[in-house]
C-alpha cells in the first residue's frame, strides 16, 4: 500500500502565518471589474491563493499587473483551511529587488523620479524599476501629473512589509 500524498492545505496552514510573506506563481488573471473583483490566482504550495483588488488598490494600471507565470511575493493576508480559502494581498514585487533599494531610500533623502500614474489617491513616481513611491493627492500642492512627467521627490516615510513609500515635492 502506497503512502497517500500530503493535502496541500495541511502543508500551507502548518507553513504560513497572517502577515508571512510567501513566494508564488501567478497562475490565473481575472480584471477586476463590478462583478469579479479577483487580480490574480497564487500557487502557493499545490493550493490557490487569491490577491483580492481590494488588497492592492494601487494597481490601477493594467501595466502594474502581475503576469501568468510570475513569480510574485505577496504578504498573507489569511487562510481559512475549512473553505480552503487563501487570502493575499500586496505587496506584489520582487522581494530581493525591494530589500536591497531599502537603503537608498531613508526619509529626508531627496530623488528624481518620474509620474507613472495617476489614481484618485495621487500619483505613483517610479524611482527606480521596480520601485515606486506615492505622492498623496494632499501632498500635491494643487498640481496635476501626467505619465511619464519628471518629478523631483523627498522620502517621507518607507515602511518594509508591505513595501510603501510616501513621497512629497521638494
Amino acid at each position: 500500500m502506497e503512502p497517500s500524498a500530503a493535502d496541500p492545505w495541511d502543508i500551507v496552514v502548518a507553513a504560513y502565518r497572517g502577515g508571512d510573506v510567501v513566494c508564488g506563481t501567478v497562475t490565473r488573471l481575472i480584471p477586476g471589474s463590478s462583478v469579479v473583483h479577483d487580480v490574480a490566482h497564487v500557487d502557493l504550495s499545490g493550493v490557490s491563493g487569491i490577491i483580492p483588488a481590494s488588497a492592492v488598490p494601487w494597481l490601477s494600471h493594467r501595466s502594474l499587473l502581475p503576469r501568468v507565470g510570475d513569480r510574485v511575493y505577496c504578504q498573507v493576508a489569511g487562510i481559512d483551511p475549512e473553505t480552503h480559502t487563501a487570502v493575499l494581498g500586496g505587496p506584489l514585487v520582487q522581494w530581493e529587488e525591494w530589500l536591497a533599494a531599502l537603503p537608498r531610500y531613508e526619509p529626508g533623502t531627496r530623488h528624481h523620479g518620474r509620474a507613472v500614474h495617476v489614481t484618485v489617491s495621487g500619483v505613483y513616481v517610479e524611482l527606480e524599476p521596480g520601485i515606486e513611491g506615492l505622492i498623496p493627492t494632499d501632498q500635491q500642492a494643487g498640481r496635476t501629473f501626467t505619465p511619464g512627467e519628471a518629478v523631483d521627490v523627498v522620502i517621507i516615510s518607507v515602511r518594509r512589509v508591505p513595501p510603501d513609500v510616501r513621497l512629497a515635492l521638494t
